[in-house]
């Protein structure tokens, strides 16, 4: 049996995917994986380093704003269409499992053609254009937010929450992982953590606001920063330091403070990060939020301006479950808010229980019984 999952661009639609391959090999059911992808979304490095054969297809993004772009995107997408359909026909999968984005729709559309089964799952409150297009041809739309089942039909959609990777479940249930991240990222004894998460592309504008204001935070908190892809570029302008690994204790003499640990991406170690942070500074994907959820962590999030993630990010702090700034945002309004955070014990436990609510606990079981049960039920492919 195999499964394509596709999705792309963004860890968003990455994240969970990889949660439903671990729940369904835990289940010892025999299932070969696939992913449809693009060559420079974040998601092939991740994937490859699953062990997960990555196919690699066009795909053209369709954007509502001028753009020269959107002229040679039709093009791209039949030729992601084409071949798209090459590689089902090749793999004869079971089933499709697509969690959005611009290279899920030549792959939807081309499994629809060749009619096969397809689920898709909707992470962001908002319905992304990619799902709203291929959701016609699904035979299941499953959702993070109860909110977005209004806009599709009653015996299409299914509120799962959000699939969470096995590796962050059990940061959750380890009583002593604390204390090892707290060692890891060399925090202090008594003194509150700070993990800033600068998302799979590096998110500059959150990166630079964090090193602007890194002298007050350091004078209360010790930083562990993760800013993706941009570290090497922000190193030579705002001082953040060339530590290739956060525990290694190498100062370069660009680090601000013993207090900060700067890395460019955590794999194997963010267990032990979000086991050692007591707040964590995010945008509003939807990947890091349903691992706050999870592991109900106060957050504090500062989501991309005019994009989904103000909307899932005022969904959170509707129910007292996160601390949403807006940006335009200065160094000092930052440090404020961190530090009443950090002040008020209290208020930080009420929003991790808040936020720990919000979503189903099981979503990743959630997620598997339904894929499961569209393979049992439909035609074989394979």
């Amino acid at each position: 049996m195999r499964i394509i999952l596709t999705g792309g661009g963004t860890l968003g639609s990455v994240t969970p995917l990889l949660a439903l391959r671990e729940e369904i090999r835990d289940r010892g059911i025999p299932a070969e994986f696939l992913w449809i992808g693009t060559a420079h979304g974040p998601e092939k490095e991740l994937v490859q380093k699953e062990g997960i054969d990555f196919i690699v297809i066009p795909s053209g993004k369709l954007r509502r704003y001028a753009d020269w772009r959107n002229v040679v995107a039709p093009f791209l997408v039949l030729a992601g269409f084409a071949a798209a359909l090459v590689a089902l026909i090749r793999a004869r999968p079971a089933v499709i499992v697509s969690a959005g984005s611009f290279v899920s729709v030549p792959v939807v559309y081309a499994g629809a053609f060749l009619r096969i089964p397809i689920v898709l799952y909707q992470s962001d409150k908002r319905l992304g254009l990619a799902n709203r297009l291929a959701a016609p041809l699904s035979a299941r739309v499953l959702l993070a937010f109860a909110e977005t089942a209004m806009s599709l039909a009653k015996d299409k959609r299914a509120v799962i929450g959000t699939p969470v990777r096995k590796k962050i479940e059990l940061a959750a249930s380890d009583p002593i992982l604390r204390e090892k991240g707290r060692v890891y990222f060399h925090v202090p004894e008594g003194m509150p953590a700070v993990l800033v998460l600068g998302g799979s592309s590096g998110s500059r504008a959150l990166n630079e606001l964090v090193v602007a204001a890194l002298t007050e935070l350091t004078k209360f908190a010790q930083v562990i920063h993760v800013v993706g892809k941009w570290k090497d570029a922000l190193a030579p302008r705002s001082g953040v330091p060339n530590v290739p690994h956060p525990a290694n204790g190498t100062r370069d003499g660009t680090e601000p403070s013993e207090r900060y640990r700067a890395c460019s991406f955590l794999h194997d170690e963010l267990p032990l990060a979000y086991a050692a942070a007591d707040i964590v500074i995010s945008r509003a994907g939807m990947a890091t939020i349903g691992e706050l959820a999870l592991l109900g962590k106060p957050a504090i999030f500062i989501p991309i301006p005019k994009s989904h993630q103000e909307e899932n990010a005022a969904a959170l702090a509707g129910r007292g479950a996160a601390i949403v700034l807006s940006q335009p945002l200065s160094a000092e309004d930052f440090v404020k808010a961190v530090r009443e955070l950090i002040a008020h014990p209290s208020r930080m436990e009420s929003i991790g229980s808040a936020i720990r609510s919000i979503f189903p606990e099981d979503g990743r079981a959630r997620f598997a019984d339904v894929v499961l049960s569209i393979i049992k039920e439909a035609p074989r492919h394979s």
